[in-house]
């Protein structure tokens, strides 16, 4: 599951940098993945305490919503699409807990309002930065003979805080279910985590880099950075209020908001309905093979 998610959430962090020749891809990768994990281990505790609100666990049930998940994000990391992790742990999860009838529907609920809200606001977000940092800095900046300079460092700094707030609000979605069942204790699931995530990161991270850098809208690298600041900063704010959400949802709305700023003609739809197809589909496939498997092999 950590692999996986490491794969696909890469693109939210750093990619748009790569894909504009900001930055290096390996130098992307392993700032990515040093962040990830002190972000994970600084504060992803909350989002871990977040899950085992959910419902209770066994062995069995962790095996079960750690297995469907990374499969279907393989799957999907395979085809270059960004799709929602957190969505897929939470949708095998839930699958489990209403066979069960242990769903805690007030915590879902609370799961549910922020995935609504968090590619909506990201989108709105990156509008407002890109209209604002656009209208005041942009202009002068490009002046500067250290312009091209400037915004490579900028997108580092970004990316960095970035790579941070993924690893503090979605390694919960790696260990919340093992630190549910005792196995692994708060301090391990969170270095446990953050180190599987690193790993998936450095080794299986191209193609959805490419999707979101180069298939959803066409960005100069000034509309990079906007985006990526937009998406970090939604990130972290979930993260402080200990509700993981999608590192790839609030990277795609950033990337919206700019194509909007730019002109509708500018987005692929194509692309963009092949992400939402993804972002149906992959949720909802974890809830029904979870049951699936979990009444074929039972506890």
């Amino acid at each position: 599951m950590g692999w996986t998610l490491g794969a696909n959430d890469t693109a939210s962090v750093f990619g748009l940098a790569i894909t504009s020749q900001a930055i290096r891809l390996w130098n992307a990768l392993l700032l990515t993945a040093f962040f990830v994990v002190l972000g994970s281990v600084l504060q992803g505790q909350s989002g871990i305490v977040t899950y085992g609100s959910l419902g209770t666990q066994t062995i069995h049930t962790a095996f079960i919503i750690s297995l469907i998940p990374s499969l279907a994000v393989l799957v999907t990391a395979t085809m270059g699409l960004p799709v929602s992790t957190t969505q897929a742990v939470v949708g095998a999860m839930t699958g489990l807990s209403l066979l069960q009838g242990t769903v805690n529907w007030s915590t879902l609920i609370k799961l549910g309002v922020g995935w609504m809200l968090a590619p909506l606001g990201t989108m709105i977000l990156a509008l407002v930065l890109y209209w604002i940092i656009a209208r005041t800095f942009e202009a002068w900046l490009k002046r500067l003979a250290m312009y091209e300079a400037m915004l490579k460092i900028g997108f580092v700094i970004v990316g960095a805080y970035g790579a941070y707030s993924l690893g503090a609000n979605n390694v919960a979605n790696v260990a919340g279910v093992w630190v549910k069942t005792g196995i692994l204790s708060l301090e391990q699931g969170v270095w446990f985590g953050a180190l599987t995530i690193a790993l998936g990161v450095l080794t299986y991270s191209r193609r959805v880099i490419e999707t979101v850098g180069n298939r959803i809208v066409e960005l100069d690298p000034f509309s990079g950075f906007i985006a990526t600041l937009s998406g970090a900063l939604t990130l972290h704010i979930y993260a402080m209020v200990g509700i993981p959400v999608s590192a790839s949802q609030a990277i795609v709305g950033a990337v919206m908001g700019i194509g909007l700023v730019k002109g509708v003609k500018t987005v692929q739809k194509k692309s963009v309905l092949q992400i939402l197809l993804a972002w149906f589909i992959v949720p909802t496939a974890t809830i029904l093979i979870s049951i699936i498997l979990f009444l074929i092999f039972p506890a």
